[in-house]
């Protein structure tokens, strides 16, 4: 791919999505489906959760049950099945 023509950090970007599209241990997933009005949620669980493992240094297990269980209430209270890569579900999703 010819990235001379791109911004840097678009160029740095690019690189990354193809080199993770073509990678032989690529596990593809779809972005979460189901959550309604509510889809903004997830990032800010995401973030919430990056920021603090990543950024504060708290730990790990205590952020991911915490946060997990505020994503777990975000897909009761909306009711999203389990999109790929993790099996389908009947009913609301339940995390593992």
């Amino acid at each position: 791919m010819d990235t001379s023509d791109l911004p840097a950090g678009v160029a740095l970007e690019a690189s990354a999505v193809e080199a993770q599209a073509n990678s032989p241990d690529v596990i593809p997933a779809l972005l979460p489906v189901g959550l309604g009005d509510q889809g903004g949620t997830i990032n800010e669980i995401y973030k919430a959760t990056f920021d603090r493992i990543v950024l504060n240094g708290e730990d790990i297990q205590t952020v991911l049950d915490e946060e997990g269980a505020n994503l777990q209430t975000l897909l009761d209270e909306t009711g999203a099945a389990c999109w790929p890569p993790d099996p389908a579900s009947e009913g609301p999703c339940q995390l593992n």
